[in-house]
């Protein structure tokens, strides 16, 4: 038998897009590359959700086409990740990596820092997928 994952599935989800993110993030810190165009919009869409977070405005009214954070799980998990970081300046390094006009170097940086902040996602979305199910019984 199968296990029941149906309600968890935005948490695996939002971990298997984090560890897409990680991936290309540490691709692009090892070499001379741009962002690739997957990074560049799983990026954006971070800032903005994170944005919208912080603004305390709808959150899908700035959505366009497919989201990381498009489920309610999903962006609790962003809430409850961006205030366990307490990183102000997160924003500003995630749209720091996408922007041509900062140096190589401090694009690499930012993005190295950026790292943490989806490895605590991807954490955090398999913490919350694996607990067990809760059921009812009538």
């Amino acid at each position: 038998m199968l296990p029941d994952t149906g309600d968890r599935t935005p948490y695996l989800q939002l971990a298997l897009d984090a560890r897409k993110v990680i991936n290309a993030l540490l691709r692009f810190m090892q070499t001379e590359d741009d962002v690739d165009p997957e990074l560049l919009g799983s990026i954006q869409d971070a800032s903005c959700s994170l944005r919208a977070i912080s603004d305390r405005t709808s959150l899908f009214a700035h959505l366009q086409g497919r989201s990381a954070f498009e489920h309610y799980e999903q962006i609790q998990i962003l809430g409850e990740v961006r205030e366990t970081l307490k990183d102000d300046r997160l924003i500003e390094k995630l749209n720091a990596i996408i922007d041509r006009n900062v140096d190589a170097a401090a694009r690499r940086r930012h993005a190295g820092n950026v790292v943490a902040f989806f490895s605590a996602l991807e954490s955090r979305a398999l913490h919350h997928y694996k607990k067990a199910p809760v059921h009812t019984f009538a």
